[in-house]
Order: structure tokens, then C-alpha cells, then sequence
């Protein structure tokens, strides 16, 4: 998941659905941490403090952030 293409922080409600299901099935989460690349605000791919925030409200589901690119 690209966080940027939406402005959206991967702890936005949004997304919760898609957390949900990935629970429900037992699959990884993968999600880009880090600068956006193209003329798109970076903020929403922060590492810290999003994922974070995330494993929290969802202690079950299995999170891969990394530079996807």
C-alpha cells in the first residue's frame, strides 16, 4: 500500500477495512515507509509514527513497512 497516492497516514480509518481482512486471512500487511518519490507529499509514508499507531489498534496484524520503490 502507497499511503501517498490517497494523503491518507496508514492510521486514517480508511484503511481499517483493508487491515481487517489481511487479519482475517492471515496475509501480510506491506506498506511504504518513507520519502513519496514523486511530486506527492511524503508525510503520509512516515515510518514513525504510523505503523506504530497501527499495531496498536490492530495488535493482530503482521506489518512490513518498507521503501517500496
Amino acid at each position: 500500500m502507497r499511503p501517498w497516492l490517497w494523503n491518507r497516514p496508514p492510521n486514517d480509518k480508511f484503511y481499517f477495512p483493508l487491515y481487517i481482512k489481511c487479519i482475517e486471512l492471515d496475509i501480510l500487511f506491506c506498506t511504504h515507509a518513507g520519502h513519496a518519490g514523486p511530486l506527492m507529499p511524503s508525510d503520509p509514508g512516515r515510518p514513525i509514527p504510523y505503523p506504530d499507531k497501527i499495531a496498536l489498534i490492530f495488535p493482530e496484524l503482521k506489518i512490513v513497512a518498507g521503501h517500496i520503490g
